[in-house]
């Protein structure tokens, strides 16, 4: 998992901003962004405000921060 790995660096190429449970509003600037397993579930899994293209898109980004995290260790 995610927080197996001690989090992963995420390179958001857009802010996000939505509701996310226990937070209220929550936001991620773009840029590289430190991430827990739950950050980048909630991350992946917005949709509220933005597209299903944008959607995509940030899973890309958190396959790869994975991958790269991986190739780290």
């Amino acid at each position: 998992t995610i927080d197996s790995l001690g989090g992963i660096d995420v390179e958001a190429q857009y802010t996000l901003t939505d509701h996310r449970d226990g937070y209220g509003t929550f936001t991620v600037y773009a840029g590289t962004t430190h991430m827990d397993g739950d950050t980048a579930l909630w991350y992946v899994r917005s949709r509220k405000t933005s597209s299903d293209f944008d959607r995509a898109r940030r899973q890309q980004e958190v396959l790869k921060a994975i991958f790269l995290r991986l190739l780290s260790l």
